[in-house]
């Protein structure tokens, strides 16, 4: 969809998804089953939010391993802050691997990383074209003014619906058997067995996998207790109105997937007062304050 005037646009073209990139490497045996069981299970997950499949395949994620070579043809330096991304412009995923990823993989890593990303590809999408250029203004709950491009909504919140959503899919299927591999099972039952010996069950639940015996929980902690806290004073503020907080967190999913933050605003407004949608990100800084306060 296109908007003449505003310049928004919606639709998404996988022509270039497939292409092979500098500096990506041949999929491992091991890791085929794995990248297909994922975008397979994608696909059914996200349908429980009203999301349509889209045509992804084994060709769309792109695992790189010479970054110096991908930099310097692409110009994206990004590889070596990130573990992974979503490129909006090809519609694909690339991940990019460190020596030691190379050298001693852990499956459920790689599997968590790809299946962040693909949240991040279902997730609503749209661009203004500005001087003939393609300027991302809405990616999930993250969004600019149309106009102005200035960014009203936190990208932090929106990274931590991403993982969240994240921690609910491994729950689902990554967690469950049949697992895609042998190495993947042995990464989930190490992982399973390590969360058995934690008193702080808590804390358990929330470690994603284990490499070395380094433990490794779930991405962006700290966005994702404001999102907890934020979830938390919306139930308590209308508890008529949600059976519990995971319905509040619905209405957080499906803004994410289908882009219509109406019925998100409403309930953030009728929380939060007239105009507190726009200032969400700060609203959750200020929860995190005021817990860390009552603390002290």
């Amino acid at each position: 969809m296109a908007e003449l005037g505003t310049h928004i646009i919606t639709d998404r073209d996988f022509s270039r998804s497939t292409k092979l990139l500098p500096g990506e490497r041949s999929k491992r045996k091991e890791e085929l089953p794995i990248i297909a069981g994922i975008v397979d299970d994608m696909a059914t997950f996200v349908s429980q939010y009203g999301v349509s499949p889209l045509p992804l395949g084994l060709k769309s994620i792109h695992l790189i391993r010479d970054l110096d070579k991908f930099v310097k043809v692409t110009g994206n330096d990004h590889v070596f802050n990130a573990a992974a991304e979503f490129d909006a412009e090809r519609q694909s995923i690339n991940v990019y691997s460190t020596a030691n990823q190379e050298n001693y993989p852990d499956y459920l890593e790689l599997a968590l990383q790809i299946s962040h990303e693909l949240l991040h590809m279902y997730s609503f999408y749209s661009a203004s074209l500005l001087s003939g250029h393609l300027e991302r203004r809405r990616s999930g709950l993250w969004a600019r003014d149309k106009e102005r491009m200035r960014q009203y909504t936190s990208n932090t919140l929106n990274e931590a619906v991403t993982e969240e959503l994240n921690k609910r899919f491994d729950q689902q299927f990554l967690s469950k058997p049949p697992h895609y591999s042998y190495g993947f099972m042995c990464s989930v039952k190490n992982r399973d067995f390590q969360r058995q010996n934690i008193e702080d069950k808590e804390y358990a639940e929330d470690i994603a996998h284990i490499n070395w015996d380094n433990w490794h929980t779930y991405s962006y902690g700290t966005d994702r207790h404001k999102l907890k806290l934020l979830i938390g004073r919306i139930y308590g503020s209308n508890p008529d109105q949600f059976t519990d907080s995971e319905a509040v967190f619905n209405v957080f999913a499906r803004a994410y997937f289908t882009g219509r933050l109406l019925p998100l605003a409403r309930v953030v407004e009728s929380t939060f007062g007239q105009s507190s949608f726009r200032r969400i990100g700060r609203i959750a800084d200020d929860l995190l304050i005021e817990e860390y306060q009552k603390k002290r």
